[in-house]
C-alpha cells in the first residue's frame, strides 16, 4: 500500500480520536455554563427597556390579548415607521414574530417586567455558548480549537450585550449555529440532518428575515465552491428537499408581510442607489475590525484555507471555507439594504469566534505560552483591532467608536453588571409615574414606546402629533429635537412649563450596538458620540387650567 494511503488512514484515525469527547469536556462545559449564566443574567433588569425592546414588550402584550402581535391596543399605536410596520388591520408585519411570542410566554409565566421581557432571550444566549462548542468541534475536528472558540464567544461583549436584549438577536444567533451544524451533518448524510436543517432554517426565518437570507446565501456560495473545487458536498437531493420544505412552510408567513412594509423597505433600500454600497461596506468593515474580528488577522485565515488546498477531502478546510463564504455572503446581502446597524451581523458572531480560534490555534500549537498571550489579548483588549486606525466612517454618525483606540470592553461590561445604570428612559418614566396620570397624553420625539410600556399613558410620536394633536399634557423633545420641537411648541402654545430632569439626554437610550453602548451612566456634560456635550432631559408640561 502506498505511503500516502497509510498517511490518509492515520489522519482519519487521528480525526476520529480527536472528535471523541475527552473526559474533561463535561467539566469544561459545566464551567462555561456557570460563567455564561453569571455574565448573561446578572443585573438583567437594571437598565430600562429602550425603544426597540419596548416594541417587543408591547407586541408581546398584544399576543397575550389577541393571540398575535397587533400594533393597536385601543389606546396607543405601536410604530417606529409612521404606521408602515403594520397592515390596515394593524397586524404587525415589519419583523418576524418569534421574539414577540418568546416575550409573551415569559410575561404569562412571570408577569410583565423588564427582567421578564429579557429572560427568554438570555436563556437562549446561554444555549448559544454551548452550541458554539459543538459547532466548532464539528467544523474543525479539534477539541482545543472548540474550547478556544467557546471562550472567545463567551467573552465576546457584542454577543453578551445583544443576548441580554428583549429582541430577536439571541434566537437568530442560536438558529444560525443550528443551521450550520445541520448543514455539516447533511454533508455526512447523517440521520435527521434533513429534518434538522428545515427546523433550524424555519427558526432563523422567524427570528429575522435578513439574517435568514444572508445565511442561505452563504450556504449557496459554499455549494458552488464545493462544485468548483470538486470537494465533498451535501447530497443534492436531500438539500433540495430541505430547501423546498423550508420555503413551503415559510411562504404563508411571507404573504403576511403586507404592502406597507414592502413599500417602506423599497423606499429606504440602497438598491437604487449604488453609491451607498461603499459607505455601508466601510461601516461593516469598521464594525468587524473593531469588535469581532481584527482585519489584520484575515490573511492568516486565508493562509489556513490555502494551506489545506492540496487535500480537497480535508474536513477542517471545508469548515473554514464555509465560514469565510458565510461572512462574504452576509456582507453582500447587507450592502444592498439601507441600514448600517451592527445588529444584522449578529449571526456572524459564532462564525468569527471559530475563525479567531483557528488563528489562535496556529500560535498555540507552536508555542503554548504565546497562544495563551494571543487569547488573552483578544479576550481582554481591542489591541489587535487598533492596528488599523485608518478605518473610520461617517456611517456610524453618533456612535462612540473611535478607530485606533485600545478598549477594555470586557472589564467595562463587568462594571455594568455590578453597578446601577441610570438612563433617560428611566428618568422620564419615573417622573411621569409620579406627576402624571394614565389619562395623560404624551407627545415624544423618541422613546415613546418605553413610556407606553411602563406608564400606560396615551403616547403619540411627533410624526403623528404634528398637525393632529393640539394640546398634549406632556411634550418630550429628546436629543436632536431642535427646530421641530420649537415649531411645535409655538403652535400649541408657549405657556408650557419647562422641566429639566437630572438625567443625560442621550438619544438612543442604551441600545446594544457596540460602538454606542454605554457601560456606565453618562454624566451630563460628558462628551458623547461626535464629541457633543450631553445635556439634560427636558420635558414640557401643560400648565394647570
Amino acid at each position: 500500500m502506498p505511503a500516502s494511503a497509510w498517511a490518509r488512514i492515520a489522519i482519519g484515525y487521528n480525526r476520529r480520536m480527536t472528535m471523541r469527547e475527552s473526559p474533561a469536556s463535561k467539566p469544561f462545559l459545566g464551567l462555561v455554563v456557570l460563567v455564561a449564566a453569571i455574565l448573561l443574567f446578572a443585573n438583567l433588569g437594571n437598565v430600562y427597556l429602550w425603544q426597540d425592546e419596548a416594541e417587543t414588550a408591547l407586541l408581546a402584550r398584544s399576543v397575550l390579548t389577541n393571540g398575535y402581535p397587533t400594533a393597536w391596543d385601543g389606546k396607543n399605536l405601536v410604530t417606529q415607521n409612521a404606521g408602515l410596520d403594520s397592515d390596515e388591520g394593524r397586524m404587525w408585519t415589519w419583523h418576524s414574530w418569534l421574539q414577540f411570542y418568546l416575550a409573551a410566554a415569559s410575561f404569562a409565566m412571570f408577569g410583565e417586567s423588564t427582567t421578564a421581557a429579557r429572560l427568554p432571550f438570555a436563556l437562549i444566549g446561554l444555549a448559544c455558548v454551548v452550541l458554539v462548542y459543538f459547532l466548532a468541534r464539528r467544523l474543525t475536528e479539534n477539541e482545543t480549537v472548540a474550547r478556544i472558540a467557546t471562550v472567545l464567544f463567551l467573552t465576546s461583549v457584542p454577543f453578551l450585550i445583544h443576548a441580554r436584549q428583549a429582541r430577536w438577536y439571541a434566537p437568530a444567533i442560536a438558529a444560525t449555529i443550528w443551521v450550520l451544524y445541520a448543514y455539516l451533518k447533511l454533508q455526512k448524510a447523517e440521520r435527521t440532518a434533513t429534518l434538522q436543517i428545515v427546523l433550524a432554517a424555519l427558526l432563523l426565518f422567524h427570528s429575522n428575515y435578513l439574517v435568514f437570507l444572508a445565511t442561505g446565501a452563504g450556504i449557496f456560495l459554499h455549494l458552488v465552491y464545493c462544485a468548483l473545487a470538486h470537494t465533498e458536498r451535501p447530497a443534492t437531493r436531500a438539500l433540495a428537499i430541505a430547501a423546498g420544505a423550508t420555503l413551503a412552510l415559510a411562504f404563508p408567513w411571507v404573504l403576511l408581510i403586507g404592502r406597507p412594509t414592502r413599500v417602506n423597505v423599497v423606499e429606504q433600500s440602497g438598491l437604487p442607489f449604488l453609491g451607498r454600497m461603499a459607505p455601508i461596506l466601510e461601516a461593516l468593515l469598521v464594525y468587524a475590525n473593531g469588535y469581532v474580528f481584527p482585519l489584520l488577522l484575515a490573511p492568516v485565515v486565508l493562509w489556513i484555507l490555502a494551506r489545506r488546498a492540496n487535500d480537497p477531502r480535508d474536513a477542517p478546510r471545508q469548515g473554514v471555507a464555509l465560514l469565510v463564504l458565510l461572512v462574504l455572503a452576509t456582507f453582500l446581502v447587507l450592502v444592498v439594504q439601507p441600514w448600517t446597524w451592527f445588529r444584522y451581523m449578529v449571526g456572524l458572531l459564532p462564525v468569527f469566534a471559530v475563525l479567531l480560534a483557528l488563528v489562535v490555534w496556529e500560535v498555540w500549537k507552536r508555542q503554548r505560552v504565546l497562544g495563551f498571550l494571543a487569547l488573552g489579548l483578544l479576550v481582554l483588549t481591542s489591541l489587535p483591532s487598533a492596528a488599523l486606525p485608518a478605518l473610520d466612517t461617517r456611517e456610524l454618525h453618533e456612535q462612540a467608536y473611535v478607530s485606533g483606540r485600545i478598549r477594555f470592553d470586557l472589564m467595562n461590561y463587568l462594571y455594568e453588571l455590578t453597578h446601577d445604570y441610570d438612563g433617560p428612559n428611566e428618568a422620564i418614566v419615573e417622573y411621569l409615574r409620579q406627576h402624571g396620570t394614565k389619562d395623560d397624553l404624551v407627545v415624544a420625539l423618541y422613546g415613546d414606546l418605553p413610556i407606553m410600556f411602563y406608564t400606560g399613558m396615551r403616547v403619540v410620536d411627533f410624526s403623528y402629533a404634528v398637525g393632529t394633536v393640539e394640546r398634549p399634557d406632556w411634550i418630550i423633545p429628546r436629543h436632536g429635537g431642535g427646530r421641530v420641537t420649537e415649531e411645535y411648541l409655538m403652535r400649541v402654545g408657549r405657556d408650557y412649563q419647562r422641566i429639566v430632569l437630572d438625567a443625560p439626554d442621550i438619544r438612543w437610550g442604551n441600545r446594544p450596538d457596540p460602538a454606542y453602548h454605554k457601560f456606565r451612566t453618562v454624566r451630563v456634560g460628558d462628551p458623547d458620540g461626535r464629541q457633543l456635550k450631553v445635556g439634560k432631559v427636558v420635558l414640557f408640561h401643560e400648565p394647570e387650567r
